[in-house]
């Protein structure tokens, strides 16, 4: 919402697609002359997301650096909402095994996630701890240049809060946004479609010589259509068969959750200056 909420201003031009160069682990200086070689036009503000960035610790040096200190914008949701989404998020994107999510849950709260082979299911609760990781950002960027926007205020005013975003970055606050509406079900919550969509992860996924996944698109013609044939399936009959939303947490389940996130959401709460309630309690 908020990418879209930038990319419609007049003053703004945002990239597409997420941007993932400052958490390669080939990264080099210099990203920043190959990012803005992809913008199109002239505007007062470029912009590029990554809903990655905020809980990997080598960007905001990096970004810091190479970028000369950018204005860098959070979105956050609450924690618990954030780790069901990235559960079914990663075992779509063959990242951690298929498991229905409470269980997965409770195995999660009760291991210690340590291995390198588990970094991914570490990742699913970790990455929700904003507090702990805006200090590590706040190492590298002063205050003023980090901007916090949360679930909460867009729901209660989303014109508003957007608003208040565009005045903070310098562009034009008269500008009215026509992106108004938060979504974050637009997920894949069926096991069976989740199987399904599992089958393109040959083609769209390649391992470097340094052992890492990369995303790739395929360009050889018999992968190419595989993988469009896998796609056009789940969204044009399985979608619409299988209507499974979001799923609800057994009641033990979302209480360790918010268990485990409390700490960190007291301490998000003082950094930010706002009431983070609706994150705490049931």
């Amino acid at each position: 919402m908020i990418a879209a909420a930038l990319a419609e201003h007049p003053q703004a031009e945002m990239l597409r697609h997420e941007t993932h160069d400052f958490a390669d682990p080939m990264y080099k200086p210099g990203a920043a002359q190959r990012i803005g070689a992809r913008f199109t036009g002239v505007a007062l503000r470029h912009g590029f997301k990554c809903a990655s960035y905020l809980g990997q610790p080598e960007v905001p040096e990096r970004l810091a650096v190479d970028l000369g200190m950018p204005d860098v914008i959070f979105a956050l949701r609450d924690p618990v909402k954030r780790a069901v989404s990235a559960w079914y998020w990663y075992m779509r994107l063959g990242h951690v095994p298929v498991q229905p999510v409470n269980d997965a849950f409770r195995r999660l709260l009760g291991s210690d996630l340590s291995g390198p082979e588990q970094r991914h299911e570490l990742e699913v609760l970790d990455w929700g701890l904003y507090a702990k990781h805006l200090e590590h950002w706040l190492r590298f960027f002063p205050r003023d240049k980090i901007h916090l926007v949360f679930d909460i205020d867009l729901r209660r005013s989303p014109a508003g809060t957007i608003v208040g975003l565009y005045e903070a970055l310098g562009l034009d606050p008269t500008v009215t946004p026509t992106v108004q509406q938060q979504r974050h079900n637009d997920g894949v919550y069926s096991y069976s479609r989740i199987r399904w969509l599992r089958r393109r992860l040959r083609w769209v996924w390649r391992q470097d010589a340094d052992g890492v996944s990369r995303p790739q698109r395929p360009t050889r013609l018999l992968p190419a259509v595989a993988n469009a044939g896998v796609v056009a399936i789940d969204r044009y009959v399985l979608a619409r068969l299988d209507r499974c939303g979001p799923p609800v947490l057994d009641a033990d389940v979302e209480q360790a959750l918010r268990d485990y996130y409390r700490a960190d959401t007291l301490q998000l709460q003082s950094l930010a200056g706002t009431s983070l309630a609706s994150w705490l309690a049931l």
